[in-house]
């Protein structure tokens, strides 16, 4: 008679796809009469296929002529007299024989035998007392698995005797043949298939509960749906020991990669060398040489959740990464610099629209610099091929122009699959211009925005090109895109960024989102193409402002972000008006409501630097501030800085008692004040116009 239980078992098997490499792996102990390999180590995350992985092994072992002893960690006491009553029992000893030395002997009556524990993490801090009292001592003719979430201890791993004896087993998602095998069994169609596997990254237990749905719904979701989301972050994040330690966990779903400096400064100084040594021992964490990362699925689960049960809290982690990614990309040297850019962007991983334009996985994976002198052949060529022979002209003219720079990505062999030409506008003449009508265009939209101040730089990206028919050509693309970002937040006194792309109706979607518009909606053909400009204006909508919009993209669909804007719009003041509203705000100091109506307010600076929640009148006064303390701690400068702070901070109650106090005359206290509002102003002008890290010393 058939058991329902064989029925199941047949039933599993039948349902079991990949893990071959494993399953080769054990059967060579299986026929060995001393195997090499006796104890099998198997971890992996939940729902990975761990214990479908052992039952296939038990299976096998039943089928070679060895019997099967099988504990669960979840069944039994987690302590060393729990394990030895559950031994005892499978062995048809009595609770009083549950001892080592009763069990062994049971054992060696039949020593072709296998153990196995499952859910081995719940009995994970047994492991060693379990190899050196238990598993030694096991007749040679014996083997045993050993599977839970938990990789194995190092103490194991490192053991002169032990790493030999045993084989460890990590398991990872199945490969899409693997996957396909698996829905085919489950009577899908292609298309669905197809779409299964690229959401659950072939997952198993994901695949398969994607497939349920499937089976009731007839389709394919969109997205991973709130039961699915619940389920599988149990898997991943149900044994999290701490709340630190599960922030720890959420931030790395976010963050490109994770380090210990990141956990330092993001979630707990003190103890993020034990936090990043516990996301280190998770199966489902992979290393780069830059940090630590988790599996593409353990993200979308992780982030998803965190989107649905508490979206602050995502967009709070979200912001302290782009403020500790900020900071490197303004103090850390250029490769520093190169992978905050990359961790700024990949910041917007969840968005869909981002997710059509970037390959967020490949981030990193090659990297843009300045082309060299020998790279122009092969530049030349590309855009010849790519935009046509009036581009090629317009390339070879400004060649050497002192205002072009050619930007290229190269592949691991060093051959140039992308380049862009990079042209400072402010440095070239009409006859430079001439015969370009893109250009013609941008510049006459130039003239129609508010008029650059001293100093102020228009950047162009002019042309881009990638080799033609390069599979996964999407990473160079990114390369590209990544150093164009970095430009945004580097170069100084940037006003406006214009950027010129073939096929502008394929880019809109994305220039819409990172707030570039088209400058002429016609736009321009040339080279038998249609080519468009995109453009923003960095003193209306400045970096910090327009970091903290990009970052709405991690809200829930349908919910809004607590916005940091006043509802003002960002006014682009000359620099006559600006250093005049300075000494206005100066002189109303201490007038709330007067200080309330200042022209500085609307400022980009103003605009950039305010924080959550904070009145815009109480962001003016801290920037002033800040900056008279900067220049107070030069010497040339500390004397006629306390003429402001008698005056207008502090004041002495006129600027008789100030002079008096300074122990200065009227003359040369009222020559003081002017010339410390004269370096204040210039100094609060430079951060205007140079960015918000620029000051004058």
């Amino acid at each position: 008679m058939v058991r329902i239980v064989d029925r199941l078992r047949q039933r599993s098997q039948a349902c079991f796809f990949g893990r071959e490499g494993e399953l080769q792996r054990f059967q060579r102990s299986l026929a060995d009469e001393v195997p090499q390999a006796s104890v099998f180590l198997v971890h992996g995350p939940g729902g990975i296929g761990k214990t479908a992985l052992v039952e296939q092994m038990q299976e096998m072992a039943h089928q070679a002529g060895l019997s099967v002893l099988r504990l669960d960690g979840r069944s039994i006491e987690p302590s060393i007299y729990g394990v030895l009553q559950g031994l005892a029992s499978h062995l048809g000893l009595g609770a009083e024989q549950a001892q080592l030395e009763l069990i062994l002997q049971g054992w060696r009556r039949q020593p072709r035998r296998l153990l196995v524990i499952d859910t081995f993490e719940h009995l994970h801090h047994l492991s060693l007392w379990l190899r050196d009292r238990v598993l030694a001592e096991l007749p040679q003719q014996s083997l045993a698995i050993l599977a839970g979430r938990d990789a194995p201890n190092d103490l194991w791993l490192t053991d002169p005797i032990w790493r030999h004896g045993s084989h460890v087993i990590g398991l990872r998602n199945l490969p899409v043949p693997a996957c396909e095998q698996a829905l085919i069994a489950r009577e899908l169609p292609p298309a669905q298939r197809q779409a299964i596997i690229k959401l659950s990254h072939g997952h198993p237990l994901a695949m398969m509960l994607l497939a349920d749905l499937v089976k009731v719904k007839g389709e394919v979701p969109d997205a991973l749906d709130t039961d699915l989301i619940r389920k599988l972050t149990d898997c991943f994040a149900s044994q999290t020991p701490s709340a630190l330690h599960r922030e720890a966990l959420e931030l790395s779903a976010l963050a490109r990669v994770t380090t210990e400096g990141l956990l330092a400064d993001v979630v707990d100084p003190v103890l993020a060398a034990d936090l990043f040594e516990w996301l280190t021992s998770l199966s489902f964490m992979e290393t780069a040489p830059d940090g630590l990362f988790p599996h593409d699925l353990v993200r979308d689960a992780i982030t998803a959740e965190m989107r649905w049960r508490n979206p602050q809290k995502l967009l709070q982690i979200s912001e302290r990464l782009l403020k500790h990614h900020v900071q490197h990309v303004h103090s850390g040297g250029p490769a520093l610099r190169q992978r905050a850019a990359l961790d700024i962007v990949y910041l917007n991983r969840g968005h869909p629209v981002m997710q059509a334009f970037i390959d967020f996985p490949a981030l990193g994976s090659v990297h843009c610099d300045r082309a060299h002198p020998q790279d122009m052949p092969v530049i030349a060529e590309l855009v010849l091929q790519e935009l046509g022979s009036e581009h090629e002209a317009l390339m070879r003219r400004w060649h050497d122009h002192p205002a072009a720079s050619w930007w290229v990505v190269r592949d691991p062999s060093g051959r140039t699959m992308t380049a862009m030409l990079l042209l400072e506008l402010n440095a070239m003449s009409a006859q430079d211009v001439c015969g370009d009508p893109m250009l013609t265009q941008l510049l006459d939209w130039v003239t129609r925005q508010p008029a650059l101040r001293t100093g102020e730089r228009v950047l162009c990206s002019r042309m881009a090109v990638t080799r033609n028919g390069v599979a996964n050509d999407g990473i160079y693309i990114n390369a590209l895109q990544t150093r164009t970002f970095l430009m945004w937040m580097t170069e100084p006194a940037l006003a406006l960024f214009a950027l010129c792309n073939k096929d502008p109706d394929h880019w809109a979607p994305m220039m819409s989102h990172i707030d570039f518009h088209l400058i002429e909606p016609k736009g321009i053909d040339m080279d038998g193409q249609h080519h468009g400009t995109f453009a923003h204006d960095w003193r209306a909508v400045p970096m910090n402002l327009w970091l903290n919009m990009l970052g709405a993209s991690q809200m829930p669909v349908g919910q809004s972000r607590p916005t940091t804007e006043t509802g003002l719009t960002v006014q682009v003041l000359s620099e006559q008006r600006f250093k005049e509203a300075v000494q206005e705000a100066l002189k109303r100091w201490r007038d709330p409501v007067e200080l309330g109506r200042n022209p500085l307010l609307q400022s980009g600076l103003v605009q950039a630097a305010r924080l959550p929640a904070e009145e815009v009148v109480t962001t003016l006064r801290r920037l002033i501030t800040a900056a008279g303390d900067h220049l107070a701690n030069h010497p040339r400068h500390a004397k006629f800085l306390k003429t402001i702070e008698l005056t207008y901070w502090r004041p002495a109650g006129s600027q008789e008692l100030a002079a008096e106090r300074l122990g200065l005359p009227f003359g040369t206290y009222r020559y003081q004040l002017r010339m410390a509002t004269d370096r204040l102003s210039q100094a609060l002008w430079h951060q205007e116009t140079r960015g918000p890290g620029a000051a004058d010393g």
